[in-house]
């Protein structure tokens, strides 16, 4: 009887450590990417914002050109 409780817990203490690590390494993951995302989108902002500039000013080249 004590030696099938003690199975039980030692399989039950198995499952819950692993569901933890698993937990663990999922919520590093996520939060990887969640970093990784955030990155990438700031990049791509920040390109959009200079692109929109390098543009507009190179409208403003052509317009003043076209006017000269």
């Amino acid at each position: 009887m004590d030696n099938i409780y003690n199975k039980r817990n030692s399989y039950l203490y198995t499952i819950i450590s692993s569901w933890a690590l698993h937990h663990a390494i999922i919520s590093l993951a996520a939060s990887a990417i969640l970093a990784w995302c955030r990155s990438v989108s700031s990049k791509i902002s920040s390109f959009n914002f200079s692109f929109g500039r390098s543009s507009s000013s190179i409208s403003m080249v052509n317009g003043s050109s076209h006017t000269g």
